[in-house]
This record gives C-alpha cells, sequence and structure tokens, in this order.
C-alpha cells in the first residue's frame, strides 16, 4: 500500500511540474539524479518520472527529441546488460522517448549533425573524470547512430563520412588511452572491446552500403 501510494504520489508531482518542464523549448525532466527526491525513489518510480507525456512527445521537434535523449538519465541501464544492444533494446521498451526518437526519419540528420561536429580532441583539456564522462558521451551517440532506424535515414555518402569520423574519433581515444581494454570502461557485465565495437560499426556500415 506504501508503495502504491508512493508510486501515486511521484506521478502527481510529474504531471505537476509538466508546464514548467516544457516552458523553455527542451523537455527537463522534473527529477533529476542526486536530487533528495530521486535518492528517495525506487527504481521503477525513477522510470516513470522519464517518461514524457504523449501530448508534449508528439509536438517535439527532432532536436527536441533528440536533446531529450541526450538527457536522458535511464539510458545508462544499457550499461548493465551483457551486449550494449539487449541494453539498448531494454531502454526503447522502457522509455517512450527512445522509441518516438526511433519512429522520427527527420531526426537521422539532427544526429549525424551533432555527432560530426564533435571536436574529440578536446578530450587533452579535460581531467580523468571530464576525460570519461566525453568518451562515454560520444559512445553513446555512436551507438545510437548504429541504429538501423536512425542509419536508414542517413543518405549513402554521409554514411561514408560518418564512418570516416568513427574510425578518426576511434584513434583519438586509443591515443589517450580510453577504450584501449574496455569499450567505454564502463561497469556492465561484459564491456566490449574497442576494436570489436569498431568493427562492429564498420560491418554495419559496410552492409548498408551495399544493399
Amino acid at each position: 500500500m506504501r508503495l502504491q501510494f508512493t508510486t501515486i504520489t511521484t506521478i502527481f508531482t510529474l504531471f505537476a511540474l509538466m508546464p514548467l518542464s516544457y516552458s523553455q523549448g527542451f523537455w527537463q525532466y522534473p527529477i533529476k539524479p542526486g536530487t533528495e527526491k530521486w535518492n528517495s525513489l525506487t527504481l521503477q518510480e525513477r522510470r516513470n518520472c522519464q517518461q514524457i507525456p504523449e501530448e508534449i512527445l508528439n509536438q517535439m521537434t527532432p532536436q527536441e527529441l533528440f536533446q531529450a535523449w541526450l538527457d536522458l538519465p535511464g539510458k545508462y541501464e544499457l550499461l548493465a546488460f551483457n551486449t550494449m544492444q539487449r541494453g539498448f533494446d531494454f531502454t526503447l521498451n522502457t522509455f517512450n522517448i527512445v522509441q518516438e526518437l526511433l519512429d522520427k526519419p527527420s531526426v537521422s540528420s539532427v544526429i549525424l549533425d551533432y555527432y560530426l561536429n564533435i571536436d574529440i580532441n578536446t578530450i587533452n583539456k579535460k581531467n580523468n573524470d571530464e576525460k570519461s564522462k566525453f568518451t562515454t558521451d560520444i559512445g553513446f551517440v555512436e551507438f545510437l547512430l548504429s541504429q538501423l532506424n536512425i542509419l536508414n535515414g542517413i543518405q549513402e555518402k554521409e554514411k561514408i563520412n560518418l564512418l570516416k569520423k568513427i574510425e578518426s574519433n576511434y584513434q583519438t581515444k586509443i591515443a589517450y588511452g580510453r577504450f584501449k581494454y574496455r569499450y567505454m570502461g564502463c561497469g556492465g557485465a561484459t564491456p566490449q572491446p574497442a576494436e570489436t565495437f569498431f568493427k562492429f560499426f564498420k560491418l554495419r556500415f559496410l552492409f548498408l552500403l551495399i544493399i
């Protein structure tokens, strides 16, 4: 009974914060990690408060959808699975922003433009903690780009440029000691070696270029 009451309270809090959450054009998750309120919630309650109301979700632009995904605390749950794809599929079935993102063909160009404009060389200006977050965030975007729904929205020439960019970034990460032994240095059950991860990208891109 107490759990049900807490869940209902959380949902009502979420609805109460809705107008403010979207007033600035980009969705703001009403309860953020690290806050006292977040720490008091169960795992399921945290997932509940990361759902975006459908009436708002349907109005969001591709840029807003992508930014909401970037800000999604729950996307890190994919690191808890044996493979990142299984983890990503879990987030796809858990958070409505992920499904909406993959269902919008026009979002591919937004994600591609964001990734191509990342300057990975700024990594040398960051401390170790910042480097870890920076490379992890890049890895998440790369993995999102590897999803077939997103790749199918990218033109053939752009796919080649994207593959070159991913390879260049991969070499830079290796040079800075990141990804040398484990992909993203994450705490997942089976972190994937960088070389294996890059080959996965390359094979998928080449396959899409010839079909």
